[in-house]
Parts: C-alpha cells; structure tokens; sequence
C-alpha cells in the first residue's frame, strides 16, 4: 500500500528533476534534425506569467458585438466598458492620412449618382489573397451594396477556376490551359498580357510545335451559383473579355439551351469583348469554340447595365506587388471599359511568415506603395482601400501567438496607403489585436480555421459584416457633411 509520504517523495524528487533539467537545459533547445529541435521549460518561461495558455478574448461572439453596441445607450455605472466600447469602435472604422480625410471622396461621390440615378453603375474591385477565396467576404459585401444601391451578379470570374467559387456555378471541358502571373510563371509564356485578373486561359497550349491544322473544339457552361447570395444569382448581362487573337475561330453561344449567337472571329491583336443581353437570368450560359489556335480569354462578366458591382480577384499566394509585371497598356485598355470607383488590396498575410526584421517590413511596404500609385497612374477617377494581414497564429511550445512581425507589416501598409492617399482598415485589431486568432479558432462555431490563419466561411462573412459596416458608416458621415 502507498503512503502520502511515499507520493510526497516522488513528487519532490520529479519536480527536482525538472528543475534541474531547465536550469541545464539549452535555451534554444537541442537540434535533433533538419526539422526536429527537442524544447523543454525554461526556468524565465516557467516564472513568467502564464500569459498566453488560455485565448485572450473569452467569447469572441460578445468581444465583437461591442462593435455595434449603442455606447450612448449603456449605463453611467458602466463607464469602464463604455470607455472600452468606444475605443474599440474608433479601431474598427476606416483610417485616413491626418492630411488626406477625402480618400474615399470619389467613390462617395459616384455611390451618391448611383443612389439618386438608377441609370448609373458604379464598380469595385476586391483583390486580395486566398483569404478572399471562393468569394468570401466579398460576396457579402457585394449583396449588401446591391440591396442598398441596386445592381446584380457577380461580376469577373474566372474563366476556368482552380478554387470553386461560391459566385457562379462553372464546367469546362478539359481543353482549357490557364496561366497566372502569381505563383511560379509558366516559362511557355514570353508575355506580360494577363490583365485584371492576373491570368488567361487559351483551348490550345503556348507552344511552338502546336500543330497549326488541327481543330480543337472546346466548351464553357455558367450558372447562377447555388450556395451564393441572392443578388448573385441574378444577372441580365454577359460581357467576355479576349484578345491576342492570332487565327480565326468560331465562338458560340447558347442560353437555357437555345442559340444566342455563332461568328467567326477575325484576327485581332488587341483587347475586345463580346457581350449578351437578357430579359432575364438565364439558367445557364454556354459558350463553344473551335479553332487552331486559340487566343488569350481574360474573364467572364456576369453582371447588371446599373447599380453597384463588386468583383472577387483572389491572387492565391500573392503579396500585391505583382501589378507591375502586367501590361500597363492592356490593364489601362480593360479598366477603361469598366466604371471603377474604388479599389480594394487586402494583401499581407503571404508575406508575414518571411519577414524577418523591422526593415523587411519597411522594404515591403515600400514596394507596396509602389504597386498602388502604378494602379492610381491608370484609374485616377478610383478611390482605393487597403485591407492589411488579419491575425496569424503560429505555435510557440504549447501555446499560439501572433507570428512575428506582423504587426510591423500591418504599420507598413497603413505608412503605405496613407503615402498614396488611401484608406486603410485594420483586420487585425478588428479581430481583437495580439493572440486573437486563437480565440476565432476556439469559437463556437468555429470563426477561423485549424491552420490559424484563414477564416471559416462564419468567420468570412462576420468580418465582411464589420467591413460593410466601417464603410457605410463614413459614406453616411460624408453624405451628411455633404
């Protein structure tokens, strides 16, 4: 039989073992491999406040509802939280430049036509990096807008997507070649014509050798999207952007299974589109083709002649300094096209993980203010919007934090749309600052995903709701200083 005094004993002697292993014990731990360092308690960690074992913010659910609380409307004996409610709904509201209060002036002033003349249209470009996937946060946004200013569709997708879109419903047949500027760069292509979406599909492959006789025939079918928003699902208008048009080829389309239209399409070297009017949402769009040699497809439009629009441009792995490498020539050509009052970059989380210094962080948001001022050169008639890095946690011993230079990152791209006379709005303090992902991790249900980095689509859509909240509230302040 054990006696209390033996279990005293053994417990003594364990935690006399620990101790001396931590006092030992390498702090940087000891390299078993490449991809292997074994770690133990330091005896600095251990008698430090355990600050990070437990999410800093307990029910993310309530933390977030401050942001939409009336401040006015709670108790004199509630002082503390008020004073908490009203700085944390000054960190959710767009910033500005001490100097530059009107960066959102020209998109204000074209929201206001189009509210007060149905016969008006006003786009937004949303691009940013996988977080806005698959129309997350966007696709919210977008249906918000159209029921305040009217407007249907999804806008630009992609020809053929990699990543299901939440925004159209899409088939292809295999005849399809996409090429993207992010990411690793097809060596094939000798080009930089990859336009507002920072890609093309061709039905026959850059190649040399590509037999010039042979007939390639290929298919595109759209739907309105199932599982999206319900402005989504409607549109009256169809507008294909191609170019680099080499040979001659036949393009036909077809709506709920009846022709719209067959021509052959001459040799043309520059930027066109090809456009289809409905009464009504069509339950389907099918375009043939059929050629020898296919020439560059851009995107599909699916939209409305009026209201808002709003497009999903999601550059999977993308910082946003790839802008510079498309043709400013073509991109000028397709943004003419188009009415574009605003812009917005939500970029940052790709580069986190490999900033390694203060400096890094201040050479990136360099290069940053470098691609906004090459958009504003080609769309002066714009206002723009950066979204910086929403919070990433990696694993540090048992607990996640906050990757390291984030914040620095984030003060970068804020110097860097402030620089370029931007708005600015701040995910991650919207998040909840330092260690929050943890929290969006843990909650019920689920706001961010296992990776603690993206968001769940509960948690895209909850962020898109603040979002569409910071913006309408500033167009409303403007209207009434108007």
């Amino acid at each position: 039989m054990i006696k209390p005094v033996h279990t005293l004993l053994s417990l003594l002697a364990v935690g006399t073992l620990c101790s001396l292993t931590m006092w030992v014990f390498p702090e940087d731990g000891i390299k078993v491999s490449d991809n292997f360092t074994l770690e133990f308690e330091t005896w600095d960690s251990f008698l430090a406040a355990d600050t990070l074992a437990e999410a800093p913010i307990k029910d993310i659910g309530e933390f977030l509802d401050v942001y939409t609380v009336d401040v006015d409307s709670l108790a004199i004996k509630d002082s503390l939280l008020k004073e908490e409610a009203v700085r944390r709904q000054a960190l959710m509201r767009l910033q500005y430049d001490v100097d530059n209060k009107q960066a959102l002036d020209k998109f204000f002033k074209a929201l206001r036509a189009v509210e007060s003349d149905k016969s008006k249209s006003v786009r937004i470009l949303h691009y940013g990096d996988s977080q806005i996937e698959g129309d997350r946060i966007t696709g919210y946004l977008r249906n918000e807008f159209q029921k305040k200013y009217g407007g249907y569709g999804p806008g630009f997708v992609h020809i053929t997507e990699v990543i299901p879109t939440l925004a159209i419903d899409q088939e292809a047949s295999e005849s399809w070649y996409r090429y993207t500027i992010n990411g690793r760069k097809d060596t094939t292509v000798k080009h930089n014509r990859y336009g507002l979406l920072a890609h093309f599909n061709r039905f026959t492959p850059i190649s040399t050798e590509w037999p010039s006789d042979t007939l390639i025939e290929a298919w595109l079918e759209y739907k309105p999207g199932r599982m999206t928003y319900s402005k989504s699902k409607q549109w009256t208008r169809a507008r294909l952007m191609l170019g680099h048009i080499e040979k001659p080829f036949i393009l036909s389309a077809s709506a709920n299974g009846l022709p719209l239209s067959s021509e052959k399409i001459e040799v043309n070297q520059n930027f066109s589109t090809l456009e289809w009017n409905f009464d009504s949402t069509p339950s389907d769009l099918r375009i043939d083709v059929s050629g020898a040699l296919s020439p560059e497809f851009y995107g599909i439009c699916f939209d409305s002649p009026t209201g808002v629009h709003i497009d999903n441009i999601p550059l999977r792995g993308s910082s946003g300094t790839l802008f510079k490498k498309i043709s400013k020539a073509q991109l000028q050509a397709q943004y003419n096209e188009l009415e574009i009052g605003l812009i917005i970059l939500q970029f940052g989380g790709n580069t986190v993980p490999y900033i390694q210094s203060v400096e890094e962080a201040d050479r990136y948001g360099n290069w940053f203010a470098s691609q906004i001022s090459y958009l504003k050169s080609m769309v002066p008639n714009a206002s723009f919007m950066v979204i910086g890095p929403s919070d990433m946690a990696t694993k540090e011993k048992d607990h996640f934090v906050t990757r390291p230079f984030l914040p620095e990152v984030r003060d970068a791209l804020k110097r860097a749309s402030f620089e370029t006379g931007c708005a600015f709005w701040d995910i991650y303090e919207v998040m909840g600052g330092r260690n929050s992902m943890q929290s969006w991790v843990n909650a019920e249900p689920a706001l961010a995903g296992s990776d603690y980095t993206h968001f769940t689509p509960a948690g895209a859509k909850r962020i898109a709701e603040l979002l569409n909240i910071a913006i309408q509230e500033d167009y409303k302040l403007w209207k009434e200083a108007k």
